[in-house]
């Protein structure tokens, strides 16, 4: 449907839009039915038409075929008189004047205006004709019977000379069953009135009959020449369409009998559909009576419906307008006496509403005044302070009466009123806002102000809900502990700088002050041998073996420092072989507890952290410490891996000393691993140094 249409018949009222559907409705129902109705009585009145078109055709061509015969039987009997045989054998010598007799007799028929007589070769051997005909008239080989057989004869071909027709009835004449020519009279075709009188009784005044050759070279209305109609195509059916003078015909063709010609009989088309005009020209003024009546119909339902549905109406505006106590009257126990009570319902209902509303209005009110947060109502356009809470006004150091006369931009500083004021476009939008600004109070104090705003209506007013929370102190903090974490970086990669120095500078120790002196003796050893003197040769020998191998094995000890330990079978194996190593190289006692450790629980990055941490705290405790006796104990919860290592050496003052190097790389191992690290030590008293690390997968236990 039409967009325009549509809204023009939404503007319409009930009384307005049912009598159009109950039009629309019929005429769509009569419509359908006249449609359906008038088709069937069409094709019905076209087959009655045809089937009587076709029963004329064949009455007509029957009678003429039976008049075509009679023709031809008394031209055969005037061609066998004795004096036109006499005439024929004699070639003409015998009997003329009997023949010449003969011939006034015959032109005395006004319908004949010429008459031959043939020799069997159909050569003219006499010929007399009414002065009314200009020539002899042609004739040609379909004139002429084939058969010798008596009573033989034909009616040949229409000819047309002016405006009239005519046409030839040849009979044979027979001697001893021989043809010895032929008798040719020629016809006038002309219509007589009683025979007018006759055919219109039969086939109607409005039909048309129609004469004319087999070979279409001319057709007649039995007076003058006509047009030729359209030869049908569907020869098994003999009924054909065709448009004649402006009118569609339908027509039916039969052969005549004894001829070479063809009868048509024609039907104007409206004549044969008049039946079915008829009955929808009816049909239209029964439809038409009827929509008069639904229309009348519709509007004395629309009236009905209507009435109480404007009072409906009525009573709806006055609540809109703020008139709740209004009621509908309607004394009706259908659909809209029900609609009424339950309007009338309603508008009690609406009435408490708007009393409950009223109230949540004044708390709202109330919570927006004593809300702890600063929040003010600005109006979207003019950017002016509509309202503002008791926070509000503490907070920025102005009065209630000076904040209601401030405009949004007094609360920024001058810098930034224009970055403000570009936010303008998008607040207008209808989005909800938050972000980090700058306010100033009344004393000129900036503070950064988180703020969260959304749209909202203020006595009828587009305006902006503000809310406003002072996070200078907290924004303070956070730039302290950014700090903070940004020198705990710095601290942890210059710790890690310094103790990869400390690294190559003990690697270098170890290889120049052992390994390399190892080898060095190794190469004198190993010169005197060359030397040739067979006394030292075998000590030389022996005294450079003993010495590769001692440089192999600190350098196999070297590389264990240093290469990440592979684990092959535990951390304990582990663990229990460096504290074994340890032990065998120095007097300390190490006593290594791991009875509540469970390995399976713990990271293979944990647990080198773990080897990592112990094995540097026992380099510090052989160096620095002077301890006798180390005690190393390992174990795991269902969320934690725990270990310490304590130490009865020298100790230190945790006040005056900072953490080395080694103490710092511990601590940036743990730390990686979200992990604890509590270190407890004192002078004379020990060091123990206390480790928690959190597993990456916490244990469920099961009771």
């Amino acid at each position: 449907m039409n967009p325009i249409k549509a809204a023009s018949f939404s503007r319409l009222s009930i009384r307005q839009r049912l009598p159009l559907l109950i039009c629309s409705l019929l005429l769509t129902v009569i419509l359908s039915f006249g449609i359906i109705s008038y088709l069937g009585v069409r094709k019905a009145a076209l087959k009655v038409g045809q089937e009587r078109l076709r029963t004329l055709s064949h009455q007509l061509s029957g009678m003429l075929s039976t008049s075509a015969h009679n023709v031809i039987a008394l031209a055969y009997t005037q061609a066998n008189k004795p004096a036109v045989k006499t005439f024929l054998k004699s070639a003409g010598k015998d009997s003329a004047a009997e023949i010449n007799t003969l011939f006034k007799e015959l032109l005395k028929d006004s319908t004949y205006v010429q008459v031959q007589l043939l020799n069997s070769e159909r050569k003219i051997m006499l010929s007399s004709s009414k002065a009314e005909l200009p020539q002899d008239l042609p004739f040609n080989e379909i004139m002429f019977p084939i058969s010798s057989k008596p009573d033989s004869g034909k009616l040949g071909n229409i000819n047309a000379v002016g405006k009239s027709v005519y046409y030839p009835v040849t009979a044979s004449v027979i001697s001893e069953n021989k043809t010895i020519g032929y008798l040719i009279r020629w016809r006038k075709m002309q219509a007589r009135s009683r025979s007018i009188d006759q055919l219109t009784q039969l086939i109607g005044t409005e039909a048309k009959l129609y004469v004319g050759n087999a070979d279409g070279s001319l057709w007649t209305d039995m007076v003058t020449p006509v047009p030729a109609p359209p030869e049908s195509k569907e020869k098994k059916n003999p009924i054909f369409e065709y448009n004649r003078s402006g009118k569609e015909v339908l027509a039916s063709m039969n052969r005549i009998a004894n001829s070479q010609w063809l009868v048509c009989v024609e039907f104007p088309k409206s004549k044969i559909l008049q039946t079915a005009n008829n009955y929808i020209y009816w049909l239209l003024i029964a439809g038409s009576t009827l929509l008069i009546i639904g229309i009348f119909c519709g509007w004395l339902i629309g009236r009905n419906l209507s009435d109480p549905l404007v009072k409906l109406t009525a009573a709806t505006s006055q609540i809109a307008a703020g008139n709740y106590p209004s009621q509908v009257l309607v004394n009706r126990m259908d659909e809209v006496g029900k609609l009424a009570r339950a309007f009338n319902a309603m508008a009690v209902q609406v009435q408490n509403s708007q009393k409950e509303l009223e109230e949540k209005a004044n708390s709202y009110k109330l919570l927006f005044e004593k809300n702890p947060m600063p929040m003010w109502i600005m109006s979207t356009t003019a950017l002016n302070i509509l309202d503002v809470n008791e926070a509000a006004v503490n907070h920025y150091g102005y009065t209630k009466e000076e904040f209601l006369k401030l405009n949004a931009t007094a609360l920024r500083p001058e810098e930034d009123i224009s970055k403000f004021m570009g936010t303008i476009p998008t607040q207008l939008k209808g989005r909800k806002r938050h972000g980090i600004w700058r306010h100033k109070k009344k004393n000129g104090t900036v503070i950064m102000v988180d703020v969260v705003t959304d749209d909202t209506i203020y006595k009828n007013e587009a305006a902006t809900l503000t809310l406003a929370e002072d996070v200078t102190e907290r924004l303070v903090a956070e730039a302290e502990l950014v700090r903070s974490r940004v020198m705990q970086q710095e601290l942890i990669t210059e710790t890690t700088i310094l103790a990869q120095e400390k690294e190559r500078e003990e690697i270098g120790k170890e290889l120049h002050d052992n390994i390399n002196q190892i080898l060095a003796s190794t190469k004198l050893y190993l010169e005197l041998a060359r030397s040739g003197n067979k006394d030292l040769l075998s000590s030389a020998i022996e005294k450079s073996y003993e010495n590769i191998n001692l440089a192999m094995g600190e350098i196999r000890s070297l590389s264990k420092q240093l290469v990440r330990p592979a684990f092959d079978t535990s951390l304990k194996d582990a663990l229990k072989d460096l504290t074994d190593e340890i032990h065998a190289i120095t007097p300390i006692n190490i006593a290594f507890d791991a009875t509540g450790f469970n390995e399976s629980q713990v990271d293979e990055n944990i647990k080198v952290m773990i080897y990592r941490i112990i094995q540097e705290q026992m380099n510090n405790i052989l160096k620095y410490a002077a301890a006798s006796e180390v005690r190393v104990i390992i174990n795991t919860n269902y969320k934690s891996v725990r270990f310490s290592i304590q130490d009865n050496g020298v100790g230190f003052d945790m006040d005056k000393k900072s953490k080395g190097i080694g103490l710092r790389n511990i601590d940036n191992r743990v730390k990686f691993h979200k992990g604890v690290l509590d270190i407890q030590s004192s002078p004379g008293q020990g060091c123990t140094i206390d480790i928690e690390v959190p597993l990456k997968h916490e244990i469920v236990l099961y009771s």
